[in-house]
């Protein structure tokens, strides 16, 4: 979901779905600080993957090769909220989920529960400026932490 939006979107529902091969991130919320509107009410369910950078993504400023090319004249921040993962199976993933909100209106309401990874390859979470994250029943096998 993203990286140009600039209006809302909510009431979302992926469920039942499974892919055969590799995906970047199972579940990917991007925008960034010149964008504005809102990401709401998004419900993933019953989805498995054989291999995934995140299973759970948000990256509230995603700018790619225009971060440092174009200046940012006026900041609008993304509503964020209302994220729900659940039943969810991935034989591989780099992480589980990796939650980048922004200070001035962080993201918020995101639930995680009941999802299964056999093998991370570098680290379990990363959190930054999330309210009210609820995590159940989060597991996995093998868990090979990233050297640095």
């Amino acid at each position: 979901v993203g990286s140009e939006i600039s209006g809302g979107i909510r009431n979302i529902y992926m469920d039942n779905c499974k892919t055969t091969s590799s995906v970047l991130n199972m579940f990917y919320i991007k925008t960034n600080h010149r964008r504005g509107g809102f990401i709401e009410d998004i419900y993933m369910n019953n989805v498995e993957c054989k291999s995934a950078g995140s299973v759970l993504a948000i990256d509230t400023e995603v700018l790619y090769q225009w971060k440092d090319l174009v200046p940012t004249y006026e900041t609008r921040i993304t509503k964020i909220s209302g994220i729900y993962m659940s039943n969810v199976k991935c034989d591989v993933a780099d992480n589980v989920y990796d939650l980048k909100g922004d200070i001035r209106q962080p993201i918020y309401d995101v639930e995680i529960k009941n999802v299964y990874v056999k093998k991370i390859n570098k680290y379990y979470n990363q959190v930054l400026n999330v309210l009210n994250l609820k995590e159940e029943n989060v597991k996995y096998d093998e868990y090979v932490e990233e050297k640095k």
